[in-house]
This record gives C-alpha cells, structure tokens and sequence, in this order.
C-alpha cells in the first residue's frame, strides 16, 4: 500500500473512519441509555407517590362516604 500525502495508507484511513461511525453510534446508544434510566426513575417515584400516599387518600374517602374502615377495606382489598 502507497501512503497517501498525510503519509497514512488506505488502509489507515479507512480504519479512521470506522472507530469514528462506531463512537458516534456508541454516543447517540449512551444517549438513550440515559433517557430509558431517566424514564424509569420519573415511573418509579410515580408508583412510590401514589403507593405511599393512599393513606392520605384512604382517610379522604373514609370522611366524604362516611363510611367505616371496615366497609372501605373490603373494597379496597375486592379491587386488587
């Protein structure tokens, strides 16, 4: 193989070009990595907001149907 002006050969040159796709296709992948751990850390302080919160909400109903514990029980335990 014949260097080029720069001195590198072809097959140098083309090796340059395939580590260059291959950390650009690296950085766009890290890319969405850090979007999906994102993603899932806002769904999980989600479903502990909610599951940590249901005693708030339980007292709510138990004062606005003016019911019993007992009766709103049975129904929180009949929609699992």
């Amino acid at each position: 193989m014949t260097p080029n002006e720069q001195g590198t050969t072809q097959r140098e040159e083309r090796l340059k070009r395939i580590l260059a796709h291959d950390n650009a296709i690296l950085s766009l992948s890290n890319t969405w990595y850090c979007v999906a751990c994102l993603a899932g850390f806002v769904a999980q302080i989600i479903v502990l907001g909610i599951h940590f919160s249901f005693g708030f909400v339980f007292v709510a109903l138990l004062d606005d149907f003016d019911v019993s514990k007992a009766k709103a029980g049975k129904f929180v335990l009949m929609n699992d």
